[in-house]
């Protein structure tokens, strides 16, 4: 695991070296994966490589969880560990949904103060790094849950029901 923090952070320094002098059109956001790794992004190795991140001048880290294991305990003690170092509201989530615990984890880090978060219509998708790990989370699900809080999107369910059933997408073609 602490090889593939290191490299994920020396292959972002690739990339983001001079960002100081780039356009602000040039932003750049970064995600912070599983990957199929067996192990959590949690602890100090996880909001180590999302500090040096940050540092290096990403707007954005993304806690993701690809291959859609983590529960919502393992996302609230990632976030904790992460925002000692970055400010809660520059952190998104990106949560798979293998287990049934994406629309969970996304409660849990709206929680702990994160209002940002990735999905898919229909819950397409899946993970390179994990065969047989599901979509990300659908985004249906989410504006579900986010409606049943009470918390104003902009997003009509009937719009995004009906792009997931559009001629052609890769939601009707399933």
């Amino acid at each position: 695991i602490v090889r593939l923090a290191a490299n994920a952070v020396l292959e972002f320094e690739e990339i983001g070296t001079g960002i100081e002098s780039r356009p602000a059109s040039a932003r750049m956001r970064r995600d912070l994966e599983r990957r199929g790794v067996p192990r959590e992004w949690t602890g100090e190795l996880g909001a180590d490589v999302a500090r040096r991140l940050w540092d290096m001048g990403c707007y954005d880290i993304s806690l993701g969880d690809t291959i859609g294991a983590g529960t919502p305990g393992k996302v609230q003690r990632m976030i904790e560990a992460v925002i000692v170092h970055i400010p809660v509201e520059k952190l998104g989530g990106h949560y798979h949904d293998t287990f049934g615990q994406a629309v969970a984890n996304i409660l849990a880090s709206l929680e702990m103060g994160v209002a940002t978060f990735d999905s898919s219509v229909a819950g397409l998708g899946g993970c390179p790094y994990s065969p047989g790990a599901t979509g990300n989370v659908a985004s249906e699900d989410v504006l579900y849950l986010l409606d049943g809080l009470g918390i104003e999107t902009g997003v009509s369910m009937d719009r995004l029901l009906e792009a997931g059933r559009e001629p052609g997408s890769p939601a009707h073609a399933s």
